[in-house]
């Protein structure tokens, strides 16, 4: 068997690594980028083309579906706004007419004397405040236990004097069987309506019914 020196293994070995260089240093002046690894990953054509390619349908259908959520979102906003708007001008309603209850309840007292609940709702409505004077035109009068309204003080007046009975009728009539008309006493309303000539209501004659509706007349 030969001996091998070391010296000529080293030789060997000096050549191996000096062939390894030259084909390292061949490769990358060829430029060959899959001969060399840089650091850089390579970038698959595949995946940017499957990164550019958009579809146009496909972010439509998700521009409108947000905007459907949108619009959605908003109506249930707006119909739980004009819930809550429903909700407080109940309240207030029923605050109010508990408010006008308290003050009606027990009335007040002004200058011409004690104001009956009846009479303070009237007042209450016509805008005059709690504890204001009320005029005799809204006063409920004796039958609510306040002071005696004008119109009963005249018919009190009257009837002292013997011209009203306490219904309020003449005691003195000259047409109590007949239907007094123009100062004239007929046998009935027919013969006075026929002398009136129109439509005549509560002793009084107007061109037509229409006319005596636009007085403030009526059956």
């Amino acid at each position: 068997m030969r001996h091998i020196s070391s010296t000529q293994i080293l030789a060997v070995v000096s050549a191996v690594v000096a062939a390894v260089a030259l084909t390292a240093c061949s490769a990358a002046g060829s430029g060959d980028p899959g001969s060399t690894s840089t650091g850089i990953p390579a970038i698959s054509t595949t995946t940017v083309a499957m990164t550019s390619a958009v579809d146009p349908a496909a972010l439509n259908a998700s521009s409108v579906s947000v905007a459907a959520d949108k619009a959605a979102a908003d109506k249930a906003a707006a119909d739980q706004a004009a819930a809550d708007q429903a909700a407080a001008d109940q309240a207030a309603a029923e605050s109010s007419a508990a408010e006008q209850s308290a003050a009606t309840a027990d009335g007040w007292y002004d200058d011409r004397g004690w104001v009956s609940p009846d009479t303070a709702a009237r007042a209450l409505a016509a805008g005059i405040g709690r504890g204001e004077n009320v005029p005799g035109y809204l006063r409920c009068g004796t039958i609510c236990g306040e002071s005696p309204t004008s119109g009963e003080i005249q018919q009190q007046w009257m009837e002292d004097q013997g011209l009203l009975n306490p219904d309020g009728s003449l005691t003195n009539d000259p047409c109590t069987s007949g239907y007094l008309y123009g100062g004239t006493c007929y046998p009935g309303y027919d013969a006075a309506a026929e002398a009136c000539g129109g439509y005549l209501i509560r002793h009084t004659c107007y061109p037509s019914s229409e006319a005596a509706a636009a007085a403030g007349e009526g059956e």
